[in-house]
């Protein structure tokens, strides 16, 4: 498998506004790029943190903009805090293809709600109660 590095780690939060404030108020990260993906109905605040991998690690966060979705679900199951922890990968497609092979659940690989971007998605159970994501930053 090819791991290129730590890409982002995805906060579940009620208001992204409020979340930034005591990102910048804490540590002095401040949101650089807000992005509203249909494909997780949510609205998102990146933040950049040192460099890692290719480009850097983010910290994404994510507040759900209606009832459904991924991150409304893990607010009404958990709560605010972290979500998922994303993984790059140098070839997305490969790196399912062994896991498949291997018998560890992952989902297909699909476009990713980030710009760029093609994704695989991990349950927590086979990684200790951590939520994964692998993705491939393309082009």
């Amino acid at each position: 498998m090819k791991i290129k590095g730590l890409d982002h780690i995805v906060f579940a939060v009620r208001d992204v506004e409020q979340a930034a404030a005591a990102w910048k108020h804490v540590f002095g990260l401040e949101v650089g790029q807000r992005l509203q993906p249909e494909s997780i109905q949510a609205l998102i605040g990146l933040m950049q943190v040192g460099v890692s991998g290719s480009m850097g690690a983010l910290l994404e966060l994510a507040q759900p903009l209606g009832i459904e979705g991924p991150v409304a679900q893990a607010l009404e199951e958990r709560g605010e805090g972290m979500l998922s922890l994303s993984i790059e990968v140098k070839d997305i497609d490969v790196v399912v293809a062994e896991l498949h092979a291997a018998g560890v659940a992952i989902s297909d690989v699909v476009q990713g709600p980030l710009p760029a971007t093609r994704v695989a998605r991990m349950p927590a159970e086979p990684t200790h109660g951590v939520r994964l994501q692998l993705i491939e930053r393309v082009g």
